[in-house]
């Protein structure tokens, strides 16, 4: 990721995908019809994540190295069809990829913690861009969870989620929950986050 203090970057800096790239020149023929490519990003966005939880919602496990070293689209490919296990990183490496190729800007996001030099755990997830609130907003493949948003309706990335943990604020704020039996999105409190089926 770029990073300079004096110069600014653009959306499409952070999200990292080329246009023409051959990934997602390809993901946006097997997106198809699946995903209205003049709604409104918000709509998109919710869109592929309904489409790729479909496709990806029992590939949790451990990854194989050669998934490990799939390209995105290898990636989907791999879970979609059983052939393959993911972690956190893998699944949301695949949604990062469908949602760029609909046109929704997506940053890969991966949080770790350090206890002196050892490194620990971490989790992957993305942040999509919505153009009407010109906000990055949570989307965690894993976790089956999307567009989390505070009482207002206003969306909340990363840290605004994080910040209301800590401070014991994060009541009354809602997310979209991936159902597998309905194969939809389902608004729900939000202090179920990570409490859930992570397929």
């Amino acid at each position: 990721v770029p990073f300079d203090l004096k110069k600014p970057f653009s959306i499409d800096d952070w999200a990292g995908i080329d246009d023409d790239d051959p990934d997602i020149v390809e993901a946006r023929k097997i997106l198809g019809d699946a995903v209205d490519m003049n709604a409104p990003s918000i709509e998109r966005a919710g869109q592929v994540f309904t489409f790729v939880m479909d496709a990806i919602y029992h590939s949790g496990g451990t990854p194989t190295d050669a998934l490990l070293d799939a390209s995105p689209l290898e990636t989907y490919r791999m879970l979609s069809s059983g052939e393959g296990k993911g972690f956190c990183e893998n699944r949301a490496l695949v949604y990062y990829l469908f949602a760029n190729a609909a046109g929704v800007k997506t940053r890969l996001v991966d949080v770790a913690g350090k206890f002196g030099p050892l490194k620990l755990t971490g989790h992957y997830f993305c942040e999509s861009w919505d153009d009407d609130q010109m906000r990055w907003f949570l989307v965690d493949p894993m976790s089956s969870v999307t567009e989390v948003r505070n009482p207002g309706g206003r969306l909340l990335g990363t840290l605004d989620i994080k910040k209301l943990f800590d401070t014991d604020m994060i009541s009354g704020c809602t997310a979209l929950y991936y159902d597998p039996d309905m194969k939809a999105l389902e608004r729900h409190a939000i202090e179920a986050y990570g409490k859930g089926n992570r397929g």
